[in-house]
């Protein structure tokens, strides 16, 4: 079978293009011949493209003059945003991707496409091939996008709804499809994530007896929780630290943000307590897995979020954590991870921060702070069981 993937962003950097990386080499593994379709700049290149066949469309060029339109509002990469797209940008973008994919099923001539996000690109894909299967995957910033833009709105519903099989992380996320676009329930399967078993495991684990490393792995945005969580931590100093049975806490925060000005507000932030907080910028899964291994508790207090694979990864890796109380996550973890050392934070009552008000901000860092001063006193020996956990499962449901 050939699978060709399709997708609107760089396939790296952000948790939709690890899955998809991941998938390709599922498919590959599964005997699937591979091509991806993706958007690129310039100088990019992408570890993916020494293993299949890419067509990339190239952006912010002469001919080109845009950025890439990215599925957050706030990429680690400089973008636009779907909320401020046109007519004009649309009919280009639209034209640009058209004739990548024409020439990439012309080449490649692909027994399945698997596009990723419910949104433009994917609308498009299924207009304009109606002879091909169609498979998609939702990764839950794109349904954001679809709810509060109001650009060819029912256009994307409609295409949405005429795709042959739509993928979702949980059960949560498969009612809200349904329900959203008005697909037939037996076309959305809940497939959650997987994780790369050779990266991310207990082996060579270590233990620093007179530390306690905290990290957080992702975007480093508002919107992810980290201000929350460099908050958190100065609330530790002020409040628990005669409450830790640790002699020294740190903080490790891995990734980046696209927007310098929100990231700097952070880094500021960070200077106000006395606990050890250290920017580490960007990494590679091989470096993130070290840093799992040499860690002890992951912190994703993120406002919105799906599945996010760092929870797999790091559970994987024998860490505990400290996750925001995400629709439809703690079901997951339930169902297809045994003995997993978790702590749900629950989340204020709008999870859009800019509407979140300071008192409410206020009360979530708060139980943040006590969730990680809990996490860190609990002994609970053991490792999380994720053996359930297959990206190979995924491909092969996806396949089918």
């Amino acid at each position: 079978m050939k699978v060709l993937s399709i997708i609107a962003q760089k396939p790296s950097e952000t948790g939709s293009g690890i899955y998809l990386q991941e998938l390709i080499k599922s498919f590959s593994y599964l005997g699937c011949e591979n091509a991806l379709v993706c958007a690129s700049y310039e100088n990019d290149h992408f570890s993916i493209e020494d293993q299949v066949k890419t067509y990339k469309l190239i952006f912010d060029t002469k001919d080109f003059p845009y950025m890439i339109y990215g599925m957050s509002d706030e990429m680690p990469y400089e973008s636009y945003r779907y909320s401020d797209m046109d007519d004009e940008h649309f009919k280009l973008w639209s034209e640009k991707f058209l004739s990548l994919i024409d020439k990439a099923i012309t080449e490649f001539n692909p027994d399945i496409l698997v596009c990723h996000h419910l949104y433009l690109l994917t609308s498009l894909v299924r207009e304009n091939y109606k002879d091909k299967r169609i498979v998609a995957i939702c990764h839950t910033t794109d349904l954001r996008q679809y709810i509060k833009n109001s650009f060819k709105k029912d256009y994307i519903k409609e295409q949405i709804s005429k795709l042959d099989k739509i993928a979702v992380l949980t059960d949560y996320y498969k009612d809200l499809v349904v329900d959203i676009f008005g697909i037939d329930k037996d076309k959305v399967l809940t497939v959650g994530a997987g994780y790369n078993k050779e990266l991310f495991n207990t082996d060579n684990r270590i233990d620093h007896d007179d530390t306690v490393r905290l990290l957080f792995v992702g975007k480093v945005s508002k919107e992810k929780g980290v201000l929350s969580l460099v908050k958190a931590i100065k609330i530790i100093e002020d409040k628990y630290q005669d409450k830790i049975n640790a002699k020294r806490v740190l903080l490790n925060i891995i990734g980046s943000n696209g927007n310098q000005q929100e990231l700097n507000e952070i880094i500021t932030e960070a200077r106000n307590t006395n606990i050890e907080i250290n920017f580490l910028g960007k990494k590679n899964q091989k470096e993130v897995a070290e840093y799992y291994k040499s860690s002890d508790i992951l912190i994703l207090v993120s406002f919105n979020e799906g599945l996010p694979l760092t929870a797999i990864e790091a559970l994987a890796s024998g860490m505990r954590i400290v996750i925001s109380n995400l629709p439809g996550v703690k079901s997951f973890i339930s169902d297809n991870i045994s003995n997993a050392n978790v702590r749900f934070v629950n989340l204020p009552k709008f999870t859009n921060y800019k509407e979140i008000t300071e008192e409410e901000l206020k009360s979530y860092e708060m139980r943040i702070a006590e969730s990680i001063v809990d996490s860190i006193n609990d002994k609970t020996k053991g490792f999380a069981d994720t053996t359930k956990i297959s990206w190979e499962n995924i491909a092969r449901k996806l396949a089918e």
